[in-house]
């Protein structure tokens, strides 16, 4: 479910697909580039050839796991009855046994794991939100090679989900309220220039001593090179181009937020 519609839908709430980001183990997107996106900062993301291909063959994913367990699995649109942002777009939705199916065609890393009764991290906090969401009894995570597939059940985690539910209900305050989430390394464009990160040292040395000449090349810094991307860091310099700041923190592992 991919459509115009579903895109539209998805901005009014978190997805089951933006749980791995607000979980911090998404190793495509981070929380900030997600607010962007819900808050039309940013267009969505539409997707590349593996996405294109699993798209195309899962309904060949959906036949083989309903011909292997004799149970029907239409694809749905769920939303919790309490929470309204909090929505999934399932792959299968068997009402009369409440079960969720999640489709993936993997590559041969997040097969194999399959094949040995696990589930990728990645995917782990997508599952929880569609239980959470849809009161399912549980999902059947089923990993399609292309041919055939391998199911692995997956049951409600209250542990877990007791962390994550505190960092989705702060995430969507941030998007109700317009207010950015706490930036990770990710956000960062690292850019390698020796001219960039020579000036850097110097408006860096000039801050220490000399607040007024370094207002000065903190302006030059920001006129002279033509920074394509609004948040960069370079040698240690996070630099913020809509709001002209430049924050040093080589021996740290945290990046300004």
């Amino acid at each position: 479910m991919e459509n115009d519609d579903w895109l539209e839908f998805r901005k009014g709430g978190i997805g089951s697909s933006d749980a791995p980001i607000i979980s911090g183990v998404s190793p495509y997107s981070t929380p900030y580039q997600l607010w962007e996106i819900k808050t039309r900062r940013k267009a969505e993301w539409r997707g590349n050839f593996a996405t294109r291909r699993g798209h195309a063959i899962e309904p060949k994913a959906r036949a083989d796991y309903e011909f292997t367990y004799d149970r029907e699995m239409p694809a749905t649109i769920v939303q919790h009855p309490q929470f309204a942002w909090m929505r999934s777009s399932l792959d299968g939705w068997n009402a009369k046994e409440r079960i969720v199916l999640e489709i993936k065609c993997p590559g041969k890393v997040d097969h194999d794991l399959a094949l040995n009764g696990l589930v990728p991290e990645k995917y782990y906090p997508q599952l929880q939100h569609q239980i959470f969401v849809s009161s399912a009894n549980r999902v059947d995570y089923w990993s399609f090679d292309g041919e055939r597939g391998v199911c692995v059940p997956v049951y409600f985690d209250y542990q877990w989900f007791k962390s994550y539910w505190v960092k989705a209900l702060e995430f969507w305050q941030n998007v109700e309220n317009d207010t950015p989430p706490a930036l990770v390394e990710r956000d960062w464009k690292l850019v390698r220039n020796k001219l960039l990160r020579q000036d850097l040292e110097v408006w860096h040395s000039a801050s220490l001593v000399n607040g007024e000449q370094a207002d000065y090349l903190r302006a030059r810094i920001f006129e002279v090179f033509s920074l394509e991307y609004r948040l960069i860091r370079c040698s240690g310099f996070y630099l913020d181009r809509s709001t002209k700041i430049i924050s040093y923190q080589r021996t740290t592992l945290h990046p300004p937020t």
